[in-house]
């Protein structure tokens, strides 16, 4: 059993920002946030690695690992969301919205149709659709990407993964002794996923919007990742603040129009409320306006019409 602690109170997540995530339902009707990962996720990756189970840690690395160095933490969490995407599941209802699982996709350089892929989810939450939730918005991206397939290194006894990578008519290779490889076809989007349970999972996901960071700045980070080493530093700097400035942009661009639209809904009950004053406040009104010395006041009767002199 982890040590994750749910809050009695209204969880405060400081560095997150509720319109950067892709709120998801689960099937069990709990929420979960999913975002593209970010090189602060750093603290997320390690304290989520020491509360997998020695078998879930078998089970993804195919070895015992026990703890992940500086570089495969930066390798994991510095990514260029082009060529190596990665997406992050976090639980909102605990203090400080803990990392639950990561989806990643990783280009393989001689065939850039193909990207290896892994899910990992935290024990006490797996059997609940957060691994196929996360594929499930993984495969837009790749796809936008050019990507066609997910390759998956599977190990024989994990039948749950085999049995979900089944359900998406994934093609089966022993590569060695107890591993599989497993690739699995990525749908084109609006395309009709397998007719099972996991097809209909990922089909209803992929539906909504996808975990994505903003569209124009893709190039950008696979830019950045293929300059020379004395450029890219400054360069990730330079990108950090450009996705910064546009969550701040998106932020102003909201408010604006949830202002816009107070405005107007002020200015429609106004307008209502002036369309049902009193008749008899309307008439004495008209009649301190015609008794302006500057206005012109004829004789006649109520209706308009003159009445001639005697």
């Amino acid at each position: 059993m982890n040590d994750l602690r749910r809050s009695d109170r209204s969880p405060s997540h400081p560095d997150e920002d509720p319109r950067s995530v892709d709120e998801v339902r689960l099937r069990d009707g709990s929420r979960m946030w999913v975002r593209p990962i970010r090189p602060t996720d750093r603290r997320r990756i390690e304290e989520g690695l020491q509360l997998l189970s020695p078998r879930s840690r078998y089970l993804r690395f195919h070895s015992a690992v026990q703890r992940l160095s500086s570089s495969q933490l930066d390798y994991l969490t510095q990514v260029d969301h082009h060529d190596h995407e990665a997406l992050i599941a976090l639980d909102p209802d605990i203090e400080g919205a803990p990392g639950i699982g990561v989806a990643r996709y990783i280009r393989l350089a001689d065939d850039p149709t193909i990207a290896e892929a892994a899910v990992t989810v935290l024990d006490d939450y797996q059997g609940r659709g957060i691994g196929t939730t996360l594929l499930g918005k993984l495969e837009p991206l790749a796809w936008e990407r050019g990507i066609r397939t997910f390759r998956n290194y599977v190990l024989a006894e994990n039948k749950a993964m085999l049995e979900i990578f089944a359900q998406l008519d994934g093609t089966f290779v022993r590569e060695e002794a107890g591993v599989y490889r497993v690739d699995v076809p990525i749908p084109e989007p609006d395309a009709e996923q397998p007719d099972t349970p996991a097809g209909k999972w990922i089909a209803s996901v992929a539906a909504s919007q996808p975990a994505d960071m903003h569209a124009w700045a893709y190039p950008f980070g696979w830019l950045v990742e293929r300059a020379d080493d004395a450029v890219r530093q400054p360069l990730r700097m330079i990108r950090r603040l450009v996705e910064e400035g546009a969550e701040r942009v998106d932020g102003v661009l909201k408010d604006r129009a949830l202002k816009d639209r107070t405005l107007r809904n002020r200015t429609s009950d106004e307008d209502a409320v002036a369309a049902t004053a009193e008749p008899e406040d309307q008439h004495r009104r008209t009649d301190d306006r015609s008794g302006d010395a500057s206005t012109p006041r004829d004789t006649g009767d109520e209706d308009g019409v003159r009445t001639p002199s005697a």
